[in-house]
């Protein structure tokens, strides 16, 4: 065998002589055969001894040598589709947005006593560093075991500092998810304790995500659970006006009244907008715009909110979320159609494209505006 399948350095092999070269059967006349077909099992046969020649060749035609080159294309080709198709339809996690915190603490300081004290010292050097990300990563454990013990009389300092990272952290790998849970079982047992309950609908409004995000999910795949969801609204807008009522009675509110205030208006508005995309769209992206419809209503009153602050130069989340009413108006309007907006019908869009120019004048161009 060694004879007939010799080793020879480049170029053809000889006339009617077999070479073995890097793992390929070189055949005469310079023809290549790949391994496991019949011209190489043919090839390898003839070298072999007869007895044994047979039994060579069926384990070679059973063997498998590995993926074709084209069998390689195909699956590649096979998972950067399903690969594309996992990201065009299925729904993608909604970026959490920073919030402001007007919401000054008044509660009672921690005590150098307290058991949890040098964890608060961790958490607190964290916090005061900004590093948000790290402080929920310290209390999220045992927030949740003060609890389940009911034992977190005294550690409202904790509890602040814990909500407030939540809210000011925007990376979407900070498990911040247990943070609702906490404010809930924190309204449960003080609900007469107004800053817990402003960081329920603080952690309630951040859990939406954007309107924007919201609506691209919504074009992408229905929501099946709209009206649980409407529901959860219905009740955040709720709360949210009960204690924006409880604000006004403070002798000394927690902060400055009036950003208090803006912040309650700028959260109920983009509720009621998310109300107008569930209750309008029945879980799915195309809304009615005649007056009477379903979830037009609560547009209007967003819109209504949003003007209170249009003119103030530091409330611009106010004109972006009037800048994404009039964008879905306008890309959802048809011919002959007539939309209800601002508190009149209109049945040409100029009107709706006008207020959109001059928001887009109004915004800096980092913002969404225009260059």
């Amino acid at each position: 065998m060694h004879d007939k399948l010799e080793n020879i350095p480049g170029g053809p092999a000889p006339a009617g002589v077999p070479a073995a070269r890097d793992g390929e059967v070189r055949l005469p006349e310079t023809r290549r055969a790949e391994p496991g077909s019949a011209p190489f099992l043919e090839a390898v046969s003839a070298c072999l001894p007869a007895d044994v020649a047979g039994t060579v060749a069926a384990r070679q035609r059973n063997s498998r040598r590995g993926y074709r080159r084209v069998e390689v294309i195909v699956i590649a080709l096979a998972l950067a589709g399903a690969a594309w198709f996992v990201h065009a339809y299925f729904p993608k996690p909604l970026p959490a947005l920073p919030f402001k915190f007007e919401w000054r603490y008044e509660g009672p300081r921690l005590m150098p006593d307290s058991p949890y004290y040098a964890l608060y010292r961790k958490a607190r050097a964290d916090f005061d560093a900004g590093r948000g990300e790290a402080v929920i990563r310290t209390l999220n454990d045992p927030l949740g075991v003060m609890l389940w013990e009911r034992s977190f009389a005294g550690q409202d300092e904790l509890f602040y500092i814990y909500f407030v990272s939540c809210g000011r952290t925007v990376s979407r790998f900070t498990d911040w998810t247990r943070a609702r849970s906490f404010a809930e079982e924190l309204v449960k047992a003080d609900p007469d304790n107004l800053q817990w309950r402003y960081f329920k609908l603080l952690l309630e409004r951040r859990h939406l995500g954007g309107c924007r995000e919201f609506y691209d999910t919504l074009r992408r795949q229905r929501c099946e659970d709209w009206r649980l969801r409407l529901g959860e609204v219905g009740l955040a807008i709720g709360d949210l006006r009960d204690l924006r009522g409880k604000v006004r009675e403070l002798r000394t509110p927690p902060g400055d009244e009036a950003e208090i205030m803006k912040q309650l208006d700028l959260w109920e508005a983009e509720f009621l907008v998310f109300a107008w995309m569930l209750e309008g769209g029945r879980g799915g992206a195309a809304f009615p715009d005649d007056a009477g419809k379903p979830g037009v209503e609560a547009r209007e009153e967003a819109w209504l909110l949003t003007r209170k602050h249009e003119d103030d130069r530091s409330a611009l989340a106010f004109l972006k979320l009037q800048l994404f009413i009039l964008d879905v108006l306008l890309e959802q309007d048809s011919l002959l159609n007539t939309i209800y907006w601002s508190g009149k019908p209109h049945s040409a869009r100029m009107p709706l494209e006008a207020k959109r120019e001059a928001i887009l004048r109004r915004l800096p161009a980092g913002e969404g505006g225009l260059p």
